[in-house]
């Protein structure tokens, strides 16, 4: 993924879920007598660095243990075949959480190296693909869009390669 360095990504890869904990989880939950309302797959870290993260959509959906299946992502890893994967997986909708609106902007808030324009070719693509399918959530925070020029763009940007588009507002609690 572009937003993490391959030491962040080695890292990660050892404390992801294996999938069999994962399906022994799913398993579980099947037991009981009642679906859950939602099952969101994301913790800490990207969720789709993960190689089993489509299997794993497609293992809960056939256990159909919950009406919704959903993921949070930073969109980093989004690329054709993932694409693919996602929108033959099942899972009812993605939520994409944008940090910038640029390639720069990435480098100043995240400290991560991204290429946007394939950052957005990569989240049309994925729209494209899951149309019907999956609900594309797009979102962003309000420091990250903080002036009239800044929303307009992010709105004129993201609003005709999702289904669904917000920015959220982030309060400072002192």
């Amino acid at each position: 993924c572009a937003m993490q360095s391959t030491r962040e990504k080695q890292s990660y890869t050892k404390q992801m879920m294996p999938c069999s904990l994962f399906c022994k989880i799913i398993d579980d939950i099947s037991e009981f007598p009642d679906k859950l309302k939602v099952l969101r797959i994301n913790g800490q870290g990207e969720p789709m660095l993960n190689p089993d993260f489509c299997k794993m959509i497609v293992y809960a959906k056939e256990k159909n243990i919950a009406d919704w299946i959903e993921t949070i992502t930073n969109g980093s890893c989004l690329n054709p075949e993932l694409n693919q994967n996602l929108a033959n997986s099942g899972i009812d909708r993605i939520r994409i959480s944008v940090e910038a609106l640029s390639s720069n902007g990435y480098k100043n808030i995240a400290n991560a190296k991204i290429d946007f324009d394939k950052f957005i070719d990569n989240i049309r693509d994925l729209h494209e693909k899951c149309r019907g399918k999956t609900e594309i959530y797009i979102k962003t925070v309000n420091v990250s869009v903080q002036t009239e020029e800044d929303k307009n763009r992010f709105y004129e940007i993201f609003e005709d390669i999702c289904d669904r588009i917000f920015i959220d507002n982030v309060i400072d609690r002192k």
